[in-house]
């Protein structure tokens, strides 16, 4: 059986790389338009990210139990399969309320549309950029170690 791990369980995250972290540091916030190099492109319109097609921020929602609904959220947690290291990035909800949707309000949104790539009941959204200060914890997920790390 498929669980969310106790460290991620229960909040609100946002995953990237290593390499992306470091530009997000650089940029001062965790952008709805980021640099170029960070997006997810795709040629064909079924194939690019739900929420990446709106301008927003993919966030993981893990408050509810729900999240394991969809087995594919299991590609990312506890970290992404094509990276060595995922930076997960605890969002203050409190300091993104006016800009966010939870995975409910995100996946009924998603059924309206036609695209495909979206994670149902596990993805949420933020159509704002989040500054680094609505960060409250950061751990790195080391794949080779099998284990999660708080960030210095």
């Amino acid at each position: 059986m498929y669980k969310i791990p106790k460290e991620l369980n229960g909040s609100i995250w946002h995953s990237t790389s290593t390499k992306n972290w470091q530009l997000i540091k650089e940029t001062g916030a965790i952008c709805t338009e980021p640099p170029e190099e960070c997006l997810i492109t795709r040629s064909r319109k079924n194939a690019e990210p739900f929420i990446q097609s709106l301008k927003g921020i993919s966030l993981f929602d893990l408050r509810k139990s729900n999240a394991t609904k969809n087995k594919a959220v299991f590609r990312f947690i506890p970290g992404n399969s094509n990276w060595n290291g995922t930076v997960w990035l605890e969002i203050d909800i409190e300091s993104i309320k006016n800009n966010f949707w939870s995975a409910e309000n995100a996946t009924n949104h998603w059924r309206e549309s036609d695209f495909r790539n979206f994670i149902p009941h596990a993805e949420g959204a933020c159509f704002s950029n989040i500054p680094l200060s609505a960060i409250k914890t950061i751990l790195i997920y080391e794949r080779n170690k099998a284990s999660f790390r708080k960030y210095n």
